[in-house]
């Protein structure tokens, strides 16, 4: 125990200090040290009562600054939280990034009386670092496509949302404790909702993911929704966020954590039901604010809100397993469309200015600066993204059209045009309850990896079969072929960067239309749901001039249109998927009757299935696809390219020998390596068969990954041809 200097005046000062980790600490990973004060406060929680703040000074002499913040330590048994007496309730976490002897020391600046404030400085205290494999922080790669971390390391992310297992009927499904479950069916938290949430995220780390979105919601870690500014309720699960983050990190799974959701905010009475809203929010409570205009711009309400920001930062932002914080939600969606009417859009540049304001406070107040974003609905055209605090764009987007590929791949290179900063798609789903075979997602994931994002569309609300409910069902498999596929790629090379290609439509031809212009939602019966029915979609900024005419790269043409390809091409590496369009959920075994119960978009409408998929089969309306090509132009080298291919598939004999290993094909009669000679920048490549895999027969493969790398430069070439 280390005792701090004496106080020079009357006011509050460091009375001991105490390291938490053990030494040597390895770099960038934590470092705690916990102290008491001399004195006592109502609200400790309260930086404009209480605000220490602890100054570290590297081996090489650089200094950093971090917030101390103020712990209560809870244990859990199986009867709740119990709450653990300390004497050293005030504790610093520092990620140091460099070897050696590292100092600090904690200042108090005690502001309880306005007209005699104090600071006072500690004694300084020393720790020792050590080298570490750890690759540090998450950053935007010097190319501004893609991630990288601190020591230059590339990343691109295999994505989830994790939410809250809020609803006890999905938790009820995984037979879970009954004395568990809400009260009255309604969300709550839970003693399982921290583990459940644990379980997954390992799973998720065992199957090749990397990335996840985790929220801060009333009924899971929000930490401020009782009492404003004060977080003492609740800090029983700030405790086990703690034991979440620090796991997530040990597994290699970063975070990108929603700090606000704008159902918080939300004036529709469903929110009650979640135990949020604005009728709830401490906010409008503690200041009586009158509209969610004045969220975003009564003073009191934006210092609250940083005072917020600063505890976050201070108890969770030392760690490398924060990827990037997501400052709110949807803002312009509250779930109540008269509030975005008449709150969000009217006044878009004054809430613009509050995520600015918000954005530049994490970014310059506190080492270490993590990327910061706004997690919009829309975000085709928000001004926020054109910030220099704000690290990357974002959009979420619902769909169950048969292009639903290439819109994301639209999607994102608009953003990359637009912003010229990495994109990521925050939020995709298909109507997940349609697909038995979990296509939507499975395609999902491998289209969005080639469209140019830095991480796989982030697949919301993934419930039932597929099991994000249950944390760990079958389809958290589907990561793992690509994951497989990924590892060892290069996204943050300086000498060149990936561009996104295809077989590619113009933005407007890739919407199934109807008579009327709209988009529909798949080649279905007339009578079914229209596409923007089904989940909110872009308006006029998408399907309007001058994006009806943009597209992506179109250098690859396929021999067949129902083969549809993704890629990114470097001069002399191509990665990339093909699948056949035809295999999607409208022509595989489905659910989309008119029945509430499985359809609930169209409870009372036709039975929309398709009628060449019949009730009692489990076969779909797609044939084989054999002895197609694909022509792939603008190759920088002409020459010999070996082309591999992969399995998409978790459970698939990759090589022949009886184990359902996916990845690389290499059973030369399932498809294999092969070669393939380009002369003028045109290369033909030869597609295995593809076909429907409950056909289940080999190769019972209705898509494929492929990487095409260049074997040999040719001085000149005279011919396009293809080998095996």
């Amino acid at each position: 125990m280390l005792l701090a200097r004496p106080a020079a005046a009357q006011g509050a000062a460091v009375s001991a200090i105490v390291p938490v980790t053990e030494a040597p600490v390895r770099a960038y990973s934590k470092f705690e040290a916990a102290a008491s004060l001399t004195k006592q406060f109502a609200n400790p929680y309260d930086p404009d009562s209480i605000a220490v703040e602890v100054d570290f000074i590297s081996p090489s002499q650089k200094r950093y600054k971090a917030y101390a913040f103020y712990l209560v330590p809870y244990a859990r048994d199986t009867l709740g939280w119990h709450r653990v007496p300390t004497t050293t309730p005030w504790h610093v976490r520092f990620s140091p990034n460099e070897a050696g002897r590292w100092q600090y020391a904690f200042t108090v600046t005690d502001k309880t009386d306005a007209a005699h404030v104090t600071s006072t400085v500690s004694s300084p205290a020393t720790f020792t670092c050590v080298p570490s494999p750890a690759h540090g922080f998450l950053r935007v790669a010097a190319n501004k496509r893609y991630w990288e971390f601190s020591d230059g390391t590339s990343f691109m992310g295999i994505s989830e949302d994790v939410r809250s297992a809020f609803d006890p009927a999905k938790i009820a499904s995984c037979t879970p404790d009954p004395s568990q479950l809400c009260p009255g069916g309604k969300p709550c938290y839970t003693l399982l909702t921290r583990p459940q949430q644990q379980a997954w995220i390992g799973k998720f780390h065992a199957n090749g993911g990397n990335l996840v979105r985790l929220w801060l919601e009333p009924y899971s870690y929000e930490f401020e929704w009782d009492t404003l500014g004060n977080y003492g309720a609740r800090q029983n699960r700030a405790g086990d966020l703690d034991s979440l983050i620090e796991y997530a990190g040990a597994h290699q799974v970063y975070v990108h954590l929603v700090l606000y959701g704008s159902r918080n905010l939300s004036t529709n009475a469903g929110t009650a039901d979640e135990g949020s809203g604005w009728a709830l929010n401490p906010y409008r409570r503690r200041f009586g604010l009158a509209s969610l205009l004045d969220f975003y711009t009564q003073p009191a309400a934006i210092r609250a809100f940083k005072n917020r920001l600063r505890y976050i930062q201070a108890r969770w932002g030392y760690s490398a397993a924060i990827a990037s914080y997501g400052l709110m939600n949807e803002p312009e969606m509250p779930d109540d469309a008269t509030a975005a009417n008449t709150i969000y859009y009217p006044n878009v540049a004054k809430i613009n200015a509050w995520f600015e304001d918000m954005a530049a406070f994490l970014k310059t107040d506190a080492y270490p600066a993590h990327l910061v974003s706004v997690d919009y609905g829309y975000g085709f055209s928000s001004a926020t993204f054109s910030s220099p605090n704000v690290d990357f764009s974002s959009a979420h987007y619902y769909t169950w059209d048969k292009n639903a590929q290439y819109q994301f791949g639209y999607i994102a290179q608009h953003h990359l045009r637009k912003y010229d900063k990495p994109f990521a798609q925050l939020e995709f789903g298909p109507q997940t309850w349609l697909s038995q075979g979990n296509q939507d997602i499975q395609q999902g994931i491998w289209s969005s990896a080639f469209s140019g994002a830095f991480a796989t569309a982030f697949l919301f609300g993934p419930d039932g079969r597929y099991n994000n409910g249950c944390w760990g069902g079958d389809g958290i498999r589907l990561f793992k072929p690509l994951s497989v596929f990924m590892a060892g790629e290069e996204f943050n090379s300086l000498t060149f960067t990936y561009q996104p290609i295809g077989t590619a439509l113009s933005a407007y031809a890739a919407a199934s239309r109807a008579s009327g212009g709209r988009p529909l939602g798949y080649a279905k019966p007339a009578a079914a749901p229209a596409f923007d029915a089904a989940g909110f979609a872009p308006t006029a900024d998408y399907f309007a001039a001058p994006f009806d005419s943009l597209n992506l790269a179109r250098d690859i043409v396929a021999s067949d249109p129902r083969l549809e390809v993704f890629a990114l091409r470097a001069p002399e590496k191509i990665l990339g998927w093909v699948h056949d369009q035809a295999y999607y959920w409208y022509n595989t075994p489905h659910r989309a009757a008119g029945n509430p119960a499985l359809f609930p978009l169209n409870p009372t409408g036709p039975d929309i299935r398709n009628p060449a998929v019949p009730l009692d089969t489990s076969m779909p309306a797609v044939s084989p696809l054999a002895n197609q090509t694909i022509t792939i132009s603008g190759l920088a080298h002409n020459g010999v390219y070996t082309v591999e291919w992969y399995s998409t598939a978790y459970a698939y004999d990759s090589n022949g020998t009886g184990k359902l290993d996916g990845g690389r094909i290499t059973n030369p009669r399932l498809g294999g390596s092969s070669r393939a000679t380009a002369n003028g920048g045109i290369l033909l490549v030869a597609v295995p068969k593809l076909q429907p895999t409950e056909l289940g027969e080999p190769p019972f493969a209705p898509d494929y990954g492929f990487k095409i790398t260049l074997e040999s430069e040719a001085d000149h070439d005279d011919t396009v041809s293809t080998s095996h």
